[in-house]
């Protein structure tokens, strides 16, 4: 099972889940990462903060869910962060 500590794990996992990428590409993409960044560990960051945005915009389309009460209980949040959110939509 890929852990995530090496770029072919992570390409595994992308390949996965996107299919339709031809393997070509994949190909290419490990040779050109591989050339500039051989031997060095890349920073992934989470983007927490965008993934509950893009939640937010979500309920706020299909459930019409505008109180920060309710997006704070849907996503597990505090009610302040989820008025923080908000704001920033």
């Amino acid at each position: 099972m890929a852990n995530g500590d090496n770029l072919f794990d992570l390409i595994e996992l992308a390949r996965r889940e996107m299919p339709d990428i031809p393997p070509e590409v994949w190909q290419r993409f490990a040779v050109l990462a591989s050339l500039n960044f051989g031997a060095s560990k890349i920073y992934i960051p989470s983007q927490k903060k965008r993934h509950h945005l893009n939640n937010i915009e979500a309920l706020a389309q299909e459930k019409e869910t505008e109180s920060a009460e309710a997006i704070a209980r849907l996503l597990g949040i505090s009610v302040r962060h989820a008025r923080r959110l908000k704001r920033l939509r």
